[in-house]
């Protein structure tokens, strides 16, 4: 007895049927799975402008005076006050940087210890913005 040729596998149509179906699923998942990073680093970057502020808040009451300003978008390095006297172990840098140079994410703060947002080269101000 001779078998059917339609018992062999699926047909054309139902291939393309298919791979309509799982591009679909790609088009619709990509956006849903993406819009959370820009919100995520949202939340980053204002975490560490908290913490800086936290850090510069400690430093003036321990020591009864506010520490020198440090300019936006300079590295601080072991020259900060703040990293020097433990309050920070590292200066953090802005989320959008992904592995870009960190001066050009670095957040600073005046003599009001106010932070102040990247600029130069950084879209972290116009993007993130201060948490206030």
């Amino acid at each position: 007895m001779k078998e059917s040729c339609r018992d062999a596998g699926f047909s054309l149509v139902e291939l393309t049927v298919v791979v309509l179906i799982i591009g679909l699923l790609v088009a619709i998942a990509v956006p849903v799975f993406s819009a959370p990073d820009a919100s995520v680093k949202q939340k980053a970057c204002f975490a560490n402008q908290r913490t800086i502020e936290g850090a510069l808040q400690s430093y003036r009451m321990a020591a009864d005076a506010s520490p020198p300003a440090i300019a936006a978008g300079t590295t601080a390095g072991d020259t900060c006050p703040l990293i020097a006297a433990g309050y920070l172990r590292a200066w953090p840098t802005c989320p959008l940087a992904n592995g870009a140079p960190t001066s050009t994410y670095a957040y600073g703060y005046d003599v009001h210890g106010h932070v102040v947002l990247p600029t130069g080269g950084s879209d972290c101000s116009t993007t993130h913005g201060l948490y206030r």
